[in-house]
């Protein structure tokens, strides 16, 4: 993954982690929920992700998972379910460019 981030190819955005941010008191809790999809690199669309994924092959440098901004829509969120320590969904706890909303949904 870092291959890519160093090699600044067009198309290629960061990867989840480095698009969103959140105020310190909640990031544990926004990490964990998030997991091991923090390292999923963000890229314009499929041929890009394509050609990253050959890029990788290439010099045997490893794999990512790449999630194509075309691919990605918003989706509504349900409701939040009600229990002790409930603030809200992560979607509204993390701060992100408006053409992310699908990545982060």
């Amino acid at each position: 993954m870092t291959t890519i981030l160093k090699a600044d190819r067009d198309g290629v955005h960061g990867t989840v982690g480095q698009l969103g941010s959140v105020d310190p008191e909640v990031a544990t809790a926004c990490e964990t929920a998030a997991g091991g999809r923090l390292a999923n690199v963000v890229v314009d669309d499929d041929g890009v992700g394509q050609r990253c994924i050959e890029y990788l092959k290439s010099r045997k440098a490893g794999r990512a998972t790449f999630l194509p901004l075309t691919e990605m829509d918003e989706r509504p969120l349900p409701s939040l379910p009600d229990g002790a320590g409930v603030v809200d969904f992560a979607y509204n706890l993390v701060d992100f460019d408006d053409r992310y909303a699908g990545i982060f949904s």
